[in-house]
This record gives C-alpha cells, sequence and structure tokens, in this order.
C-alpha cells in the first residue's frame, strides 16, 4: 500500500468519505489540472467493458462479475514478458485492465496500472477501438460519493503537515485530462 495506514484516516478527512479510517477499494486521486482540484474516484468493475479478442485475454461483460477469471488474465499477463508486452494489441491491453479493476482484492495501484494500460492502449488504436477504450477510461472520471473535492493546495498542505511529500500518494493519481473527465 502506497499512503501508508497512518495517511489513510488523514486522506479520508480530507475528502469526507464515509469511512475516514479505510480508503476505498481501487481508489484513486483525480488531478484536475483546469482548477486545480483533487478527487477521489473509484472505477467501478462492471463500467470497464471488455472488447472482443481470441486467446488469453478474450472476456465477455459477464466476466466483470467473475474475479477467478480476472485473477487467471492477470496471472497470463503477469507471465509475459516485456517484448511479449508490447506487442499485445489495444484491445489486449484494455482486457488487462479491466482484469485489474474486476480480480479479488484489488488495490488503489492495480486501478492505477489499468488507468496506465487504457490510457497505452488509447494511444495504440485504431479510431474503433478508441472509443471504446475511451469510454472505459471514462469510469475512472466518477468521484465517490459523499466524498468532496479539494483543492490540490490543500492536499499538498496536509502532507507536508504531516511530514509527507506529494510523491507518497502519486501512485494513487491520475490526470483528469487524460481522457477520465
Amino acid at each position: 500500500m502506497n499512503p501508508d495506514d497512518e495517511l489513510i484516516p488523514s486522506l479520508g478527512r480530507l475528502f469526507e468519505l464515509d469511512d475516514p479510517n479505510h480508503w476505498p477499494e481501487r481508489g484513486l486521486l483525480r488531478v484536475n489540472s483546469a482548477d486545480e482540484s483533487v478527487s477521489v474516484v473509484q472505477p467501478k468493475p462492471c463500467d470497464c467493458h471488455p472488447i472482443s479478442v481470441t486467446g488469453p485475454f478474450a472476456a465477455t461483460d459477464a466476466d466483470c462479475n467473475n474475479p477467478t477469471k480476472a485473477d487467471e488474465m492477470i496471472h497470463a499477463f503477469r507471465n509475459l514478458g516485456y517484448d511479449e508486452i508490447d506487442a499485445l494489441s489495444p484491445r489486449d491491453l484494455n482486457n488487462v485492465a479491466c482484469a485489474l479493476i474486476w480480480q479479488s482484492g484489488a488495490t488503489p495501484e492495480d486501478a492505477q496500472r489499468a488507468y496506465d494500460l487504457l490510457i497505452a492502449a488509447l494511444d495504440r488504436a485504431d479510431d474503433e477501438t478508441k472509443a471504446l477504450i475511451f469510454n472505459n477510461l471514462i469510469s475512472f472520471g466518477t468521484p465517490i460519493t459523499p466524498g468532496t473535492p479539494q483543492p490540490l493546495y490543500l492536499l499538498k498542505r496536509m502532507l507536508h503537515n504531516a511530514g509527507r511529500a506529494l510523491d507518497d500518494v502519486r501512485a494513487w493519481m491520475i490526470e483528469a485530462d487524460r481522457g477520465n473527465g
């Protein structure tokens, strides 16, 4: 876990989460550089839709409720070499990203990796596939309710007062202007 257990209650109180002592599963900090605000977002498993492919990363919409299938896909992905990962199609990358969200015990780090894979897939995709991947990125832009967006400077000040740096939570951050609202 990147922001450690003593930092989570402070973050929970800052963003006025229902349970400030428990960080949301798959919870990320979405930074909007346009208005310098930060909100907590949590992509929901069934909001990430697979794209038709064959092979080890084939999936259907019903698989969003099948963490065992997701765990198998992630295991297959983690066994690939760098060259094999680079050779994956944007559709495969999309489906692995979804599996990271669908898996049992998904963490904020998994959600961050899923986001990164969707961005990589988007950068390589044709127009039809881009539209499908973009729709999955939108699920990373829905703030948790309740949860109050805060100015970025308040997050930085809270971290500074706790003797921390923004890097302590950077692993849980995504940018609003990269396709997620």
